[in-house]
């Protein structure tokens, strides 16, 4: 019965699989071709401009690019007017053309500037949906000799047929173009991606280590009677009506987790300066026009960094391997729900199934009766992600600050030992540890299929764009 219920889902992945293949083996011999024509040009892509270029509509262009000319349904302007100047100009058909080179240039120094964050999301933007553009409406002309390979011309003209998009023929300056753009959309994602994560980073390295500053003024008899008292330096500095709004959303799994012992307290502003800060990156984002799929993917990615950073607090500081430090997470866990759920209609995708390892971590450490807990129970319901490096980690170093309590039984932890090898035995190793992903977690056909097509074939440039006389663009 399961197995007649799970074939759809099998034929589905394998459908996308070979699909998958289809376009890697298509770029993959398109990349081979190009490059080997590249190694034959001569540099005859840095052709000097001339009147057949539109030295004046390149110039034009590129002001508009950089002057920012604004957003039309939210989508970037300065893509779709880049991609019509180069339709009309048709540049893609060129077989000598320095505009490609141009695009670059301006593309290149505005990936040095990588210290302003929303400069860099506007360019991402740009630059991402431009090259959506290209892959959505460039095919190889028969010149370039990829589409006379056997089996190409007839996948290509298959994938153009499922579109139901007229494609038009680029050569190959146009091709390496697209190649060329592919890298920079790439470069700046992980850029983008990784400044985020800096301005989280101190954010999460205050959160974690609360409980052990708390623990310590109460130690030295100085904890504070009023939980009012005034620590809202970051929740001040980017409260917005945006995440003001993500804190009044219902709580859904981890929606307990509000008790008296958190309420108005000053470690409560922890979670919320990070909740401010994931709002005001969203925010930036999106207001920037960068495309719903790479907003979806850098989201997840930072949910993926967050919870590599709570999970490995737990496994390195013995501190954090609380009863009492879980419900400090469970707090801050039902947080990040909330700012999920507020977002559920929009593009965050499966972020808050990121949070999986510190997610289940906190559930074992807030349990009561651990003693209780086989080894199936423990390995198979409560926390079925951990490794058992991991789960020896925590149960060993587990201390109940607030009960009392013990951990699991001497016969769970006999199980693990036994499954161990010998190389990953040792606990004072970090094999155990999370890595952070720093992959690009999104192809070009990836991206480009997440587009719908009356999306972009419904844009029209505005009035002020279609009247700058260098530009030739024909009223629409």
């Amino acid at each position: 019965m399961e197995d007649q219920k799970a074939q759809p889902k099998i034929t589905e992945m394998n459908n996308l699989v070979k699909s998958l293949q289809e376009q890697l083996a298509l770029m993959e011999a398109e990349n081979q071709v190009l490059r080997k024509q590249i190694m034959n040009s001569s540099g005859s892509n840095n052709a000097q401009l001339s009147a057949q270029d539109h030295k004046e509509g390149i110039e034009a262009l590129i002001d508009c690019a950089v002057n920012r000319v604004g957003m039309v349904h939210a989508k970037p302007v300065s893509a779709f007017t880049i991609y019509n100047c180069l339709l009309n100009w048709k540049s893609f058909q060129a077989e000598k053309t320095c505009v490609f080179d141009r695009l670059l240039q301006m593309l290149d120094t505005a990936a040095k500037n990588d210290n302003v964050a929303d400069d860099l999301a506007y360019w991402l933007a740009n630059a991402s949906t431009l090259l959506i553009l290209l892959q959505t409406n460039l095919k190889a002309s028969t010149r370039t000799g990829l589409r006379k390979q056997k089996g190409l011309l007839k996948m290509e003209e298959g994938l153009q047929a499922s579109s139901g998009r007229h494609q038009v023929e680029a050569n190959y300056p146009a091709l390496l173009f697209k190649l060329q753009l592919t890298a920079f959309v790439e470069a700046m994602y992980t850029t983008t991606r990784e400044n985020l994560k800096k301005e989280l980073t101190p954010l999460l390295s205050v959160a974690i280590q609360a409980p052990r500053a708390a623990k310590a003024s109460i130690v030295r008899g100085q904890s504070f009677k009023n939980t009012d008292s005034p620590r809202k330096s970051f929740s001040d500095a980017r409260g917005s009506a945006f995440s003001n709004s993500i804190a009044e959303s219902p709580r859904k799994s981890f929606s307990d987790a509000r008790g008296p012992s958190f309420k108005n307290s000053m470690q409560e502003s922890h979670w919320k300066s990070i909740t401010d800060n994931l709002s005001d990156s969203y925010i930036m984002l999106q207001e920037n026009g960068v495309p719903a799929t790479l907003i979806e993917k850098i989201m997840c990615q930072i949910f993926s960094f967050i919870n590599v950073q709570l999970f490995n607090s737990i496994l390195l500081r013995r501190e954090c391997c609380t009863f009492s430090n879980g419900e400090y997470l469970k707090y801050g866990l039902s947080e990040l729900e909330a700012w999920c759920e507020k977002l559920e209609e929009l593009q965050i995708g499966s972020a808050w199934d990121e949070l999986e390892h510190i997610k289940q971590a906190t559930a074992f450490l807030v349990m009561l009766q651990k003693y209780k807990i086989s080894y199936e129970e423990l390995t198979q319901k409560i926390c079925p992600a951990l490794n058992v490096q991991q789960l020896y980690r925590i149960c060993t170093q587990y201390w109940d600050d607030k009960y009392n309590s013990q951990s699991v039984s001497p016969n769970v932890l006999n199980n693990m030992r036994a499954l161990m090898t010998d190389e990953t035995s040792d606990v004072d190793s970090s094999d155990f540890l999370l890595d952070d992903d720093a992959s690009i977690p999104f192809t070009l056909f990836e991206i480009s299929s997440a587009v719908q097509v009356k999306e972009f074939t419904q844009f029209t440039l505005p009035k002020e764009i279609l009247g700058i006389p260098a530009l030739k663009l024909p009223q629409q």
